[in-house]
């Protein structure tokens, strides 16, 4: 809620005139997803705090862009601030071994005797499911915690390939009977459909965290871009003419290369989760427009 509020802020001092405020409150937006992500929050937090630095950077963009009236000193600070609020896939990692914790705790819970429908009504509204959970041949308790276990492991060994499409993870596992129709044919049913319905969400995380990251690079990026077109203007031809104003390039997080750029069509953008250069296309690449140009 206070980053929305900060959006909202800040679009509304944009559209006043107001520049410089409306960058300040898109940038408590994205302060307060880092800070939470460094507090190592749960996996809930870390998806909120994604969210917060995704909004942010792109309203950042977004006012350095719509506004040639800030100073080349002030884009300095900006860009230099946008610079030390870059992050690492270790922020998903973190969040990624807290869930695993909380997760056994829910194991656990459920492995008791006195467990209750209650227990499992926040994750499941499926009435069949918490029925079979009266039965112990229907869940058992270690070979869940196993399932989770190699997942998260599965999960951090993932985040070493920068090109995505390099690694599908085969081991995703899906289980017939999970759902209203399900039929109890099998052990420990209810361990692995909740098993199931978990490896998605966190799966996507990663993807989701690096986009964030992706649009927070860039937003530097417009920043610079914005400063060099102050002082020759035009746009530079290529990216590494932005040297004299930062002191090193920002990486592609999908890529771990530079950004890829085009003047002409105005825009920076990353290859995104396919590993391929689309050649800025709007539905596989991660784009901000430079409207500066």
């Amino acid at each position: 809620a206070v980053s929305q509020l900060s959006l909202l802020k800040s679009e509304y001092l944009l559209n006043e005139g107001k520049s410089s405020e409306s960058i300040e409150e898109a940038m408590r937006s994205v302060r307060l997803g880092a800070k939470i992500l460094n507090s190592h929050d749960s996996f809930i937090g870390y998806l909120t705090a994604i969210g917060m630095k995704h909004s942010g950077a792109i309203q950042v963009a977004s006012v350095v862009n719509s506004n040639k009236n800030i100073s080349d000193s002030d884009l300095k600070l900006l860009a230099n601030e946008l610079r030390a609020l870059h992050g690492t896939d270790q922020w998903y990692v973190n969040s990624l071994k807290k869930n695993y914790l909380n997760s056994l705790n829910f194991f656990d819970r459920l492995g008791e005797p006195s467990a209750t429908i209650g227990d499992i009504d926040e994750y499941s509204s499926d009435k069949y499911l918490q029925f079979l959970l009266k039965f112990p041949y229907f869940y058992h308790k270690n070979e869940t915690k196993k399932l989770y276990a190699d997942f998260t492991r599965q999960q951090i060994n993932y985040l070493k390939y920068y090109n995505f499409s390099e690694f599908i993870p085969s081991e995703f596992q899906k289980f017939s009977g999970c759902g209203l129709t399900m039929v109890p044919i099998y052990e420990n049913i209810v361990g692995k459909c909740f098993f199931q319905a978990g490896q998605a969400s966190l799966f996507s995380a990663v993807v989701k965290g690096r986009t964030a990251e992706t649009l927070l690079r860039e937003a530097e990026l417009i920043v610079s871009l914005r400063m060099y077109k102050n002082t020759h203007g035009s746009l530079p031809i290529v990216l590494k003419e932005l040297l004299q104003y930062i002191k090193e390039l920002p990486l592609d997080p999908f890529s771990g290369k530079d950004f890829q750029y085009n003047h002409e069509k105005g825009i920076i953008y990353s290859i995104g989760e396919d590993g391929i250069d689309n050649g800025g296309n709007l539905t596989k690449d991660i784009i901000t427009e430079i409207k500066s140009k």
